[in-house]
């Protein structure tokens, strides 16, 4: 009998010739809903991009709240511009307060004195003029002369030697080799202390720029002068 092979048997006559060998099946089949398409290599490279950008964030967000959290510099401005150069044509700038000169010679006049007696003898004094000359680098000759209410008007020398200044000091000392005394400047006002046997006196004065003049007060600081001249022979002429 003679079998017939339709072509919906599922097999070929290659089948048939080699009943013991299989084929394998062919490399492509139909599908019932037509062939698959997949974009495997596009999606991972929009994956790989997207992570690559979102550890770049994660790492430029720290960095960037570091920066915003610094304190402004304090730094001044002028330290980053170039060194300006001076003009010393003009006139010299005038020393700021408490800031003492090298020379504190010159004419001062007596602001107030304040006289402590411990045998309750106070005196006043009304009025006041000082003379300092300058004697050496380091020492000055302050020719004093005040007026005592009720008894007139005296005056007096007294040699002064500028203290080392100490770290902090705003001001300059000067002290007195023969006496207790000493006194303090700023350049422009002027205190001496005087401790006697049974006194305490802080006279305050105040330098004049100009002229500073009255009978009695000149009259004793020449006096006072004079009486420096006697035992110093060379004694510098008044300014």
């Amino acid at each position: 009998m003679t079998v017939g092979l339709g072509s919906g048997d599922g097999m070929t006559a290659r089948h048939l010739a080699h009943p013991g060998r299989l084929e394998p099946p062919p490399a492509y089949q139909d599908h019932p809903f037509g062939p698959v398409y997949t974009h495997t290599s596009g999606f991972m490279t929009a994956s790989k991009t997207a992570l690559v950008w979102l550890v770049l964030i994660l790492l430029i967000m720290p960095i960037l709240a570091t920066i915003a959290n610094v304190p402004p510099s304090t730094m001044p401005a002028r330290s980053w511009l170039a060194p300006l150069s001076q003009d010393t044509s003009g006139p010299p700038v005038a020393p700021t307060l408490w800031q003492a000169p090298r020379d504190i010679a010159g004419t001062y006049r007596l602001l107030k004195c304040d006289f402590n007696s411990y045998d309750h003898n106070p005196l006043t004094y009304p009025k006041g003029k000082l003379v300092i000359q300058k004697l050496s680098d380091t020492a000055y000759l302050f020719l004093e002369a005040k007026t005592v209410q009720g008894a007139g008007t005296f005056g007096n020398n007294h040699v002064y030697h500028v203290q080392p200044p100490q770290p902090g000091d705003s001001e300059s000392y000067l002290a007195n080799d023969q006496t207790p005394d000493w006194a303090a400047t700023n350049g422009h006002q002027l205190e001496i202390h005087v401790r006697g046997a049974n006194f305490d006196e802080v006279s305050y004065w105040e330098r004049v720029f100009g002229t500073y003049s009255e009978r009695y007060l000149d009259r004793a600081v020449m006096q006072a002068a004079e009486n420096y001249k006697l035992r110093q022979p060379g004694f510098p002429s008044e300014r």
